[in-house]
Order: C-alpha cells, then sequence, then structure tokens
C-alpha cells in the first residue's frame, strides 16, 4: 500500500491507495519544521496512524519549510520511527507540486498559499527555482502578501469608507491593535493570510480587486519572467489562493502573453495519480 501525505503548515492531506486501486484519504495538523519539533510532527503522524487501515509499505511525503537536509532528516527519522517496515521518501512541497501537475512533462510548477514559490521541471526533476525569501522579503502572489496589502490600505486610510467599516466589524482591531498584533504573533505569515477571506468576499469592488491584481502582478514581474524561456511551457498552480482567485490571475499572465495550464487547490490527487503511474511501474 501506498502512503501519500502533502504537508503545509495549516494541515496534512493524506491519501492512501492499495493494489487494488482502493483509496482511503483524510486530513490532520499541518507540519511545518521552523516553527514545529519532532514531538509535534511524532504527535501528528500518530494521529495519522490511527486512521490508516492498513500500515503502508511506501510513503511519499511532501512538506513545506525544507530548507536544510537536518529537517528533511528529521520528517524521514520520524516517519521510519513510527512506520518502521515502510520505505519512505521524503521531499519539499514545490516538487509535489511539480510532479502532480506536470507528471513527466516539462513545464512551471507554482504554489500561491500562505506563501509562494515556483519552478522549472524537466519532467523529472527541479532544474530552477527563484527564491521565494519568505513573506517579509518577498512571497509576492500569496495570501500573506495581499493581507498586507490590506492592512497597509486600512491602516494608511486608502479603504473607503464603506470598506473600512465593514472591516472594522468583521475584525474590531484598531489600527495600532493590527500593527501591534502584526509584530508580535508567532507566525505573522499566517495572520496576515487570513485576511483573505474578507479579500475573497470583496474581490468586485475596486480598491480590493486592485491588491490581488497587484499581487499576481508583481509574482510574474518579478518572480516568473527572471526564468528563461518562461513563454515556452504552460504555468500550473496549486494552492488557495491561485485556486479562488483565479480569474484575475488568468488575466494578468494573458497580459504577459504567459500560458495558463492546470489550477488545483490542492496537488494530492494529482499525486497519486502520479505515484500509481510512474513510481510503481
Amino acid at each position: 500500500m501506498i502512503l501519500i501525505i502533502d504537508s503545509g503548515g495549516t494541515k496534512i492531506e493524506w491519501r492512501t491507495i492499495k493494489e487494488n486501486g482502493t483509496i482511503q484519504q483524510g486530513r490532520t495538523h499541518g507540519f511545518h519544521p521552523l516553527f514545529q519539533n519532532e514531538k509535534d510532527l511524532l504527535t501528528i503522524i500518530n494521529s495519522l496512524k490511527g486512521e490508516i487501515a492498513l500500515p503502508p509499505d511506501f510513503i511519499y511525503y511532501y512538506g513545506t519549510g525544507f530548507l536544510s537536509k537536518d529537517q528533511n532528516e528529521l520528517v524521514h527519522n520520524a516517519l521510519t520511527s513510527i512506520f518502521n517496515r515502510a520505505i519512505v521518501e521524503v521531499n519539499g512541497d514545490l516538487l509535489g507540486v511539480a510532479r502532480a501537475l506536470c507528471s513527466a512533462d516539462k513545464g512551471f510548477a507554482c504554489i500561491l498559499g500562505t506563501g509562494s514559490n515556483s519552478c522549472y521541471y524537466n519532467g523529472k526533476s527541479i532544474e530552477k527555482n527563484i527564491p521565494p525569501l519568505g513573506y517579509i522579503l518577498g512571497d509576492e502572489g500569496s495570501g500573506a502578501s495581499m493581507g498586507k496589502m490590506l492592512l497597509q490600505a486600512y491602516c494608511r486610510g486608502s479603504l473607503n469608507t464603506e470598506l473600512s467599516a465593514s472591516f472594522e466589524k468583521r475584525f474590531g482591531f484598531t489600527r495600532e491593535e493590527l500593527v501591534t498584533k502584526v509584530y508580535s504573533e508567532e507566525r505573522p505569515n499566517h495572520f496576515l493570510a487570513s485576511f483573505t477571506k474578507f479579500i475573497l468576499h470583496h474581490q468586485n469592488t475596486p480598491i480590493i480587486y486592485n491588491i490581488i491584481r497587484s499581487s499576481f502582478k508583481e509574482f510574474v514581474e518579478k518572480v516568473l519572467l527572471r526564468y528563461d524561456f518562461i513563454e515556452q511551457y504552460p504555468i500550473h498552480f496549486s494552492g488557495s489562493i491561485a485556486f479562488y482567485f483565479n480569474s484575475v490571475l488568468r488575466q494578468v499572465l494573458n497580459d504577459h502573453q504567459l500560458t495558463v495550464g492546470n489550477i488545483v487547490e490542492s496537488p494530492t490527487a494529482g499525486l497519486a495519480l502520479f505515484h500509481q503511474k510512474y513510481i510503481r511501474d
């Protein structure tokens, strides 16, 4: 049996595939190696183990936040300590998205969720990656980016009266409280990204639409256009921001004469197909 784990900082989506094709799937708490430790991960994996009908023979883990070999090994060791008979492969979430959306074809794969990332995938591996740099220095096109733009507009009085009133009614923060909270949050990128639900609800107003468009435009111009031959292959996207704001995303890419490929909220289904077709052959 195969176990596929797609791990984000907020949630893990997992799927098992038996030899007869039977599929079991579910969700549990996410894991981010920059903010959580081995004890947190073991708790999450034990919870996941309790949901799975049979012990897996192969585990393919794709996770966010892998910046070093040590972080990769932490996840690998935790998985093998609990599933001690399984063959375990641990990779970053970007390779998971590339495999899910490109399969064995060449193309560009992007993540637009709480943060953002991108790569050129040569059909087998990631050949080039423009560093995303995180929510302070980068993460253009992400939920954190849009949330930051919204808070800037609110705190500097750029929102109209109606939008400001709606914002204050929904969140109840003063401008001073907002600024303090951003800089005191344990995970400020998630706090910033939490405002995208408000952005989605008001996306048809000109001010909010411009925030969405500006964030995607930054991602295209500061990241995608730095790839050579970006115009030669389709550009695929995964993540809630890409999925729920896909109409604006398509417009921005079309304005730059770039080819939009698939846009999905989660890569899990595509990863299941990839591993069934290519890994087990």
